[in-house]
């Protein structure tokens, strides 16, 4: 048994640093060690690492079946705190599934963890955090990740502190706080390295869009995805295929950004749409010609919803969703590519209303590209410019 946590240590540790197909290597050895093996605290510890491990590479129908059994084991061996990380699995594993009982369980397991502050408590807080955006709500995001940040603040988690201010960043990102991304006039940060980054480089990527600095998008984007490859995970991986698409669509290479798309659409089948995917997958798809059944099987989540929506020609629709979701820089954007329809399709006051909208969001947090080219005013009428 002790080879058998050895490697799911070494698991962990190269999933820190950003290198999933070593980290998938070690856990399945683990696995393997584990399989004929009676139930043991180690061997429930073990089949909880590969099913966290396998959630965060996408694989949440994987990830179930090993949660379920050691859940069993830990509740058969009376061994409440490993029946609880357990129960975290299996409840992120659901989550990722569309499944809202996933919430249910992480709670659950929150219940134990709340006697004592510990390690596993702030993570699963942490992780209960990332499901709710997954199904659609970015406000109770926010109060689990201060939760988060709290209890990890007190234990002096600095590896999880560090995780919590990239999805600070996130966060700051949709909710359109893009001085807190990328502080305006400052250049591109410096080479970054490791897990975190690769998600901050997406999100400083798309500021960087907004605000009409091409080049310097297209480095970041570059960085991003290649950490993403490396990481080997969905969550990481999927959101930079989407941003780098987006650029090379943005550049007017359009081939470039037909290549990421499919390989995106490829993966994405039984899995859910990351919330940092946000509007760029449907923007993006849109623009090369794919309908709305691009999406088939896909997990049904708010945000699937919503670029449903925008495929099938429905911006107006899209915006609302992403509203409702509480993801302003994708409602405005959706509302802007409604503007744009609505006055090609000569209904210049709707036209007008969704512009102003979107433009109010765009012009505050300096998404200055956004607005170019200007709504056609012989189309929509008395539609204001970008003032």
């Amino acid at each position: 048994m002790l080879a058998a946590e050895a490697e799911a240590a070494l698991g962990r540790a190269d999933w820190r640093h950003g290198h999933g197909l070593a980290a998938r290597e070690h856990v399945d050895r683990a696995l393997r060690l584990v399989r004929d093996e009676p139930p043991s605290a180690a061997s429930a510890g073990v089949r909880i690492d590969a099913a966290s491990l396998r959630l965060v590479a996408g694989d949440g129908a994987d990830a179930v079946p090993l949660a379920e059994r050691a859940l069993r084991e830990a509740a058969d061996l009376g061994l409440p705190e490993l029946e609880a990380r357990a129960l975290a699995a299996l409840g992120g594993a659901r989550a990722a599934l569309g499944d809202p009982r996933g919430l249910a369980e992480q709670e659950r397991a929150l219940e134990h963890f709340a006697t004592r502050p510990s390690a596993e408590g702030a993570q699963t807080l942490t992780n209960l955090a990332a499901d709710r955006a997954v199904l659609g709500d970015l406000r109770g995001e926010a109060l689990e990740r201060g939760r988060a940040r709290v209890m990890a603040t007190r234990l002096g988690l600095t590896r999880l502190l560090a995780w919590l201010d990239m999805t600070d960043r996130i966060a700051d990102h949709a909710a359109g706080r893009w001085d807190l991304v990328l502080p305006p006039g400052d250049p591109p940060p410096a080479e970054e390295t490791g897990y975190e980054a690769g998600q901050l480089l997406v999100g400083r990527a798309r500021v960087l869009l907004g605000r009409g600095r091409r080049d310097a998008a297209v480095e970041l984007s570059d960085r991003a995805l290649a950490l993403a490859r490396a990481a080997m995970d969905a969550q990481v991986l999927g959101p930079a295929l989407a941003c780098r698409a987006r650029v090379a669509l943005d550049q007017g290479d359009r081939a470039a950004a037909a290549v990421l798309v499919d390989e995106l659409l490829a993966l994405l089948p039984g899995r859910f749409l990351e919330p940092s995917i946000g509007i760029d997958l449907p923007l993006t798809a849109a623009a090369l010609g794919h309908g709305a059944d691009a999406l088939d099987g896909i997990v049904a989540t708010p945000w699937r919803d919503a670029a449903h929506c925008f495929l099938d020609g429905d911006h107006v629709g899209a915006a609302d969703d992403y509203a409702a979701i509480g993801a302003v820089v994708d409602e405005a954007q959706a509302r802007l590519a409604a503007a744009r329809a609505l006055a090609a399709a000569g209904v210049p006051d709707a036209a007008c209303a969704q512009w102003e909208r979107g433009a109010a969001t765009a012009r505050r947090i300096g998404a200055v590209a956004w607005l170019h080219p200007p709504l056609d005013a012989a189309d929509a009428g008395h539609v204001a410019g970008p003032g």
